[in-house]
């Protein structure tokens, strides 16, 4: 094991360049679906597509993607962590590891389905 673990100020900047190609992504999809026949925007787009889903996460702070300010990118990234974060915490399983409560959470699981 001597790869470097990435650190969540790496992922929030990956995860921020990945938004930045899904706003790119999404002009150019709504640039096909105008009814752009040019080859160069359909090899664009096939270049970001994979990013798209990322762009879409804009939709909750702006109803058009491609004119999101700086503040809004800057939501959605912290936003992508903040949910998946708590999901993890709540989880009796860490890394393999069994988190002390996990006796507890495992008797209301039990105790409601019995």
């Amino acid at each position: 094991m001597d790869t470097p673990v990435i650190g969540l100020k790496d992922l929030l900047a990956q995860h921020e360049a990945r938004i930045r190609n899904g706003m790119k992504a999404y002009t150019l999809l709504e640039e096909l679906r105008a009814g752009s026949t040019d080859q160069a925007v359909r090899d664009e787009f096939n270049n970001v597509k994979k990013d798209l889903g990322y762009g879409l996460l804009l939709k909750r702070y702006t109803p058009n993607v491609s004119d999101a300010t700086e503040a809004q990118i800057a939501m959605a990234t912290k936003r992508l962590y903040s949910s998946r974060c708590a999901a993890v915490l709540r989880v009796p399983y860490h890394g393999g590891l069994r988190h002390p409560d996990a006796r507890y959470h495992r008797g209301i699981v039990l105790d409601r389905y019995s």
